[in-house]
């Protein structure tokens, strides 16, 4: 029989006091003992703690603007199957040229395409305006007022000159359509088009 009276023996110094089962993560604070048949709460690490790392690369605000490539300035040259004749030859290089100036302070691929493409519409304007003048210049220089007939000198040079002028628009105007899809094409994929047979009027700044 154990006598209820008697005192617990002694633990010795070294014996280390009981400790409940602690869960996986928990960190006990400096100086507390966990009582008997108590189970301590887990304890949550901060985010940097926990294995998750701050994403790198992001930076906040608005995203940035998609720099410009110069598509605007083929898309304008659509105006050249506007139903008016001879007029869009006047009023696409006009806009166009409207628009140089902000193409050059963009610089990079939108000044390029800006000048290739003012450049192609000032070559058809040109060609049509000088195969004009010169077919009517040599209409009332060679008639002087009267009518030639087909088979004489008079009559060949002005069927020359007529089908000089014919070339210069209705070539000019299928060039103009491949040229736009060219020029298109490549200032969406970011690059400078080289419209085909066009003259350089303008150059690089």
């Amino acid at each position: 029989m154990t006598d209820p009276h008697s005192q617990p023996p002694a633990r010795m110094p070294d014996e280390a006091p009981p400790q409940a089962f602690a869960p996986h993560g928990y960190t006990a604070q400096p100086g507390s003992i966990p009582q008997p048949g108590t189970v301590p709460q887990q304890g949550f690490a901060p985010q940097s703690q926990q294995g998750f790392a701050p994403q790198q690369g992001y930076a906040g605000g608005p995203f940035a603007p998609r720099p410009t490539t110069g598509v605007r300035h083929w898309a304008w040259q659509l105006l050249y199957w506007v139903p008016v004749p001879l007029v869009p030859l006047l009023v696409v290089p006009a806009v166009l040229l409207g628009l140089r100036g902000g193409a050059v302070r963009n610089g990079g691929v939108d000044e390029a395409n800006s000048r290739a493409a003012l450049n192609w519409s000032l070559t058809w304007m040109t060609a049509v305006v000088v195969t004009v003048v010169l077919h009517v210049g040599l209409l009332f220089a060679l008639t002087s007022g009267g009518s030639v007939s087909g088979s004489s000198p008079q009559g060949v040079v002005l069927a020359i000159t007529g089908s000089l002028l014919g070339i210069a628009y209705i070539g000019g105007a299928i060039m103009t359509l491949i040229n736009v899809i060219r020029g298109w094409v490549a200032a969406a994929r970011g690059e400078a088009a080289r419209p085909l047979l066009a003259v350089r009027f303008w150059r690089a700044p």
